[in-house]
């Protein structure tokens, strides 16, 4: 819809007066609908357990460790720091990571703010002592 508006925007000065400004409207937002389609047809999926297999037994790009990350794997259980990581770095949204470890969308939340608060209790922790 939001596509829609912005093409009717910027193509408002091809709009013919005198015609039919609803089926004008209508095309634009069919057109971009088709073109949506054939674009998701190209791309490629990729099969979530696959990329679940693929994080291993939760390896991760050691170029991308920080000190934070470093901690987050010692303190963290396994599932729960696949869920930190797959949310922080991943960029998946929490629905996502719900469907991709088969895990009901509250239990992702939930395990993610607790994470979380358990991560930050340590982080100040180890700042006191410093």
């Amino acid at each position: 819809m939001q596509a829609t508006y912005i093409q009717i925007y910027e193509k408002i000065s091809s709009y013919q007066p005198g015609t039919n400004l609803r089926n004008w409207i209508l095309t634009i937002a069919k057109n971009l609908a088709l073109y949506e389609l054939r674009k998701r047809a190209r791309e490629t999926l990729t099969d979530d357990d696959h990329l679940l297999e693929s994080l291993g037994g939760y390896t991760y790009d050691k170029s991308l460790s920080t000190p934070t990350i470093e901690l987050a794997s010692q303190i963290l259980s396994e599932e729960d720091f696949k869920i930190v990581m797959l949310y922080a770095v991943g960029e998946y949204k929490h629905r996502e990571i719900a469907d991709m470890m088969h895990l009901p969308l509250g239990t992702v939340t939930y395990k993610y703010s607790m994470a979380l608060k358990k991560l930050q209790k340590a982080l100040n922790s180890k700042e006191v002592n410093h």
